[in-house]
């Protein structure tokens, strides 16, 4: 058991100090951390290329059922 946590540990610790420096902007809610929607990354394209983006995978999904959502009046 204590070589089992003697290498968990080593590990766990490698990916956190990992996951910390992939780092990106991370959108824990709607409209991303601030609420606004508004996208503070850099490198990102102001316009698509024309023809659109390169396609780099495509899944068949099949059929589906169509549904209409509304409301009337409003939620408080």
């Amino acid at each position: 058991m204590r070589n089992f946590i003697g290498r968990v540990f080593p590990v766990m610790g490698l990916m956190a100090v990992l996951a910390v420096a992939a780092g990106g902007d991370d959108w824990p809610q709607w409209l991303g951390p601030r609420g606004d929607g508004v996208w503070r990354e850099d490198g990102i394209l102001s316009k698509f290329p024309v023809g659109g983006p390169p396609v780099k995978w495509r899944a068949n999904i099949g059929g589906g059922y169509p549904v209409l959502v509304f409301e009337v009046g409003g939620t408080t």
